[in-house]
């Protein structure tokens, strides 16, 4: 028994190290990443008397050394990587495949066997083997015995090569082909594979999508899109988000979605998800969609989104809030990572063994959530931003203009003077419930809050100003500097679970033009089991576009009586599918202890 590594290229919807998501879609909409994924299965099926890994099987992205060191660390006899060629005019077809400049001669060998078998299997023009220096498939990378190529099967980008590929049959030919070329290079006959075999493996197989695509890339708000898809494997749910969620869907047709308004993203587009559900009831399957949408989005965040997704100056200086979205590169929908680093965030690890050892029961909020707990993050993703354009500083006491940092000082030192506090009032920790002076340094000049805890009194449910009911929490000010900070959300004693566990920064962002804007913006998700029932879930987050709005209008207010002159921008609120905010944006530098 050998081992033999099929390397399905690219994957998921992220870009991981240099290997992209997706490099090739065809006319049709047809994934290139799906594609290859589908040949590796039937690859595998082809080859049941060997040990064959996959370097993923399912809809995710691998880095290009780490598919290498799958196939080093279990000292493959053969690695192999499938791809689908693309080129701007859809007249270009052709078979080749690739080995290393350094390529030793099994590699060779290999490869062309490989080529061999998939030009008579595809019968395009035979563009012969190459050498090129793909980090996945360098020698240094790869165990001694291994024999390593590249296979770009044939153009997807030939809407008449792209019909053929959409066929099982066909995919099923150039697996076929495939197995014959290792079997050749292990040394072995070549066999048959029956069609009840194969038919066993289209109906077992996980879901995977084939296309997603809409009639049109521009819509107005209101207006209608028709979607299109096909998957190929097994599912128990198929759905398209937003809107389709309830009708039983076939695995190839299309759907009429809404423009709904309310989803107008902040770069102006609406996203579109389609959904597969494995019959296991395992983590569901998607591919987004982007639509334009001609008009709609918040007036003025553009501007201000394109200053907070910028990189850091040439200088070194840390000069946007996001330090993480420059760093992304992410597909389609950008939007999301004007929330990367909010998502990603997790206190430092000397915070996150300061607060139990203040109080063994404390401990942070975690985002993404954790196994049979309910007092971490669950359901939706709230993203959110309350911005606040102030064109003219306002006046000191003693004379003169506040600098953008003095501002945000006495803001945080004031807080309370600046948003409505029948929402929610904060106060010390220590100071509210009266326990010493712990969290003192909550008024102190940056970095000195950093570490402060802060109790908020959150009155959930109040009639004629008598509070009902409470849901109050506590955070911790895990970041602090000059332009800006955050607090995480936790639990403690007096205040328990916080409504939402995740992360939101308060700061500013200097303009191209020299005016500053101050905002909030927040990354959160519900927490406990009540907090997420439907309507308590709906009145979490209303409750904090409420009090988040109340901010914009007391900095203006405090702004405009200072001096100064400030205008309050439109502000963001949206929840999105975790699993897709989990893949796209989040990478956390710092682990949980």
């Amino acid at each position: 028994m050998k081992t033999i590594v099929i390397d399905s290229g690219h994957g998921g919807h992220v870009t991981a190290g240099r290997s992209s998501a997706n490099a090739v879609v065809g006319p049709g909409g047809t994934l290139e990443k799906t594609l290859t994924l589908d040949v590796a299965r039937r690859l595998r099926a082809h080859l049941p008397d060997h040990r064959v890994l996959l370097t993923r099987d399912r809809d995710v992205n691998v880095t290009l050394g780490g598919r290498a060191q799958i196939a080093c660390r279990e000292r493959a006899d053969v690695f192999l990587g499938l791809h689908f060629n693309g080129d701007r005019d859809p007249r270009v077809q052709g078979t080749e495949t690739f080995v290393h400049h350094d390529a030793g001669h099994a590699s060779r060998t290999f490869a062309g066997r490989v080529q061999r078998a998939l030009a008579g299997a595809t019968g395009h023009h035979d563009r012969g083997v190459a050498r090129e220096e793909l980090a996945v498939l360098s020698p240094a990378q790869h165990a001694s015995n291994t024999a390593a190529c590249l296979a770009e099967i044939s153009f997807l980008s030939d809407p008449r090569e792209e019909q053929r590929l959409r066929s099982p049959d066909y995919r099923e030919r150039l697996a076929g082909a495939l197995a014959g070329a290792v079997r050749e290079q292990l040394g072995e006959p070549p066999r048959a594979f029956g069609r009840g075999a194969a038919r066993a493996l289209e109906e077992t197989a996980a879901p995977a999508i084939l296309s997603f695509t809409s009639d049109a890339e521009v819509a107005a708000p209101g207006g209608t899109v028709t979607v299109r898809w096909s998957i190929v494997g097994a599912f128990s749910r198929l759905e398209v988000w937003p809107g389709m969620q309830e009708q039983p869907l076939a695995a190839e047709g299309s759907a009429t979605v809404t423009i709904d308004p309310e989803n107008v993203m902040l770069d102006g587009t609406v996203l579109v998800v389609l959904i597969a559900t494995p019959v296991d009831g395992s983590e569901p399957v998607y591919q987004p969609l982007s639509v334009a949408v001609t008009s709609g989005a918040p007036a003025g965040a553009e501007e201000l989104h394109a200053s907070l997704g910028a990189a850091p100056s040439a200088s070194g200086a840390e000069g946007a809030p996001v330090e993480m979205a420059a760093a992304l590169d992410l597909p389609s929908v950008q939007t999301i990572s004007y929330w990367a680093d909010l998502i990603s965030f997790r206190p430092p690890a000397t915070l996150q063994t300061a607060v139990p050892a203040r109080d063994a029961s404390w401990f942070f909020h975690h985002l993404e959530g954790a196994p049979g707990s309910v007092s971490h993050g669950a359901g939706d993703v709230n993203l959110d931003f309350y911005p606040v354009h102030v064109t003219t500083m306002p006046d000191k006491p003693g004379g003169g203009k506040y600098t953008p940092e003095e501002w945000l000082e006495y803001f945080r030192s004031n807080i309370n003077d600046f948003i409505d506090t029948s929402y929610s009032r904060f106060a010390p920790y220590s100071a509210r419930y009266a326990t010493g002076s712990q969290d003192a340094h909550w008024t102190s000049a940056p970095p000195g809050p950093l570490g402060a805890i802060v109790s908020i009194d959150i009155p959930a449910i109040s009639i004629l100003g008598a509070t009902l009911a409470r849901d109050d929490g506590s955070v911790c000010c895990a970041r602090s500097r000059g332009d800006q900070w955050i607090f995480a959300t936790l639990h403690t004693t007096r205040d328990g679970d916080h409504p939402v566990a995740g992360n939101r920064q308060f700061g500013f962002i200097r303009m191209n033009d020299g005016s500053v804007a101050f905002f909030t913006r927040g990354a959160d998700r519900a927490t406990g089991i009540l907090n997420n029932a439907p309507i308590a879930n709906y009145m979490v987050f209303r409750g904090g576009h409420k009090l988040w709005q109340s901010f914009q209008r007391g900095m203006k207010s405090m702004v405009d009586a200072r001096g100064g002159s400030a205008t309050i921008k439109p502000p963001y609120s949206n929840r999105v599918w975790w699993t897709y905010v989990r893949d796209l944006a989040h990478s956390p530098t710092v682990a949980w202890i």
